[in-house]
C-alpha cells in the first residue's frame, strides 16, 4: 500500500514538472531615455501554455508599474478568453520597449510557471558642454643695420588679439625705437 501511494505521488510530481523552457535576453543593461530596448524571448513547449512578458518600472522603492508587451491565455482560461488563444508552438521573437523615464527596470517572462527576469537601467540624458579657448600669439622681428640691432617680442597669453592690432603695435615700437 505504501509503495502504491509513493508511486502515485511520484507520478503526480512528474506530471507537474514543466517541460517548458523560457529564455529572455536584453541587448544591453544600460540605456538612455527614448532609446529602444530589444528583448528577445524564446519559449520551447510540448503542450499549449499561457503566460506573459511584462516590463516593470520602479516608481518608488519597492513599488513598480507594469507594461504588458505580450500575453497568451492559458488553456484553462480559454473557455473565457475572447479571441486570445494559448501558445500552441514554440516561440522565438524580439520585442521592443522605449522608456520615456529614467530609472530601474526589469522585464519578466512568465510562461507555464517558468519565470525569467532581465534587469536594466534607463539613464537620463546629460549634456556636457566644455569649451576652452587658448590663444598665444608671438610676434618676433629682427632689424639689423650697421650701427643698430633691435629685437622686439610681443607675447599675448589668454587674450584674443587680431593680427592687425599686433602689427600696428609692432610698427609703433619700431617707430619709437628710431626716434631716439
Amino acid at each position: 500500500m505504501k509503495k502504491t501511494i509513493l508511486l502515485l505521488v511520484i507520478l503526480l510530481l512528474i506530471q507537474g514538472i514543466s517541460a517548458t523552457t523560457v529564455k529572455l535576453e536584453a541587448d544591453k543593461e544600460e540605456f538612455n531615455i527614448n532609446e529602444t530596448i530589444e528583448l528577445h524571448l524564446e519559449i520551447d513547449i510540448e503542450k499549449p501554455i499561457g503566460g506573459r512578458l511584462e516590463v516593470y518600472q520602479e516608481i518608488e522603492p519597492n513599488r513598480f508599474a507594469a507594461e504588458v508587451l505580450y500575453t497568451k491565455a492559458s488553456p484553462a482560461q480559454c473557455s473565457e478568453c475572447t479571441g486570445s488563444t494559448p501558445l500552441n508552438e514554440s516561440l522565438s521573437r524580439t520585442f521592443y520597449f522605449t522608456s520615456e523615464h529614467a530609472g530601474y527596470y526589469y522585464a519578466e517572462a512568465n510562461f507555464d510557471g517558468v519565470r525569467k527576469r532581465v534587469n536594466f537601467t534607463v539613464a537620463s540624458l546629460t549634456y556636457t558642454s566644455t569649451s576652452s579657448i587658448t590663444t598665444m600669439s608671438t610676434y618676433t622681428s629682427t632689424l639689423t643695420t650697421t650701427t643698430l640691432q633691435a629685437t622686439t617680442s610681443i607675447i599675448s597669453v589668454g587674450e584674443e588679439e587680431s593680427i592687425l592690432d599686433g602689427l600696428f603695435r609692432f610698427l609703433h615700437s619700431i617707430i619709437l625705437l628710431f626716434r631716439f
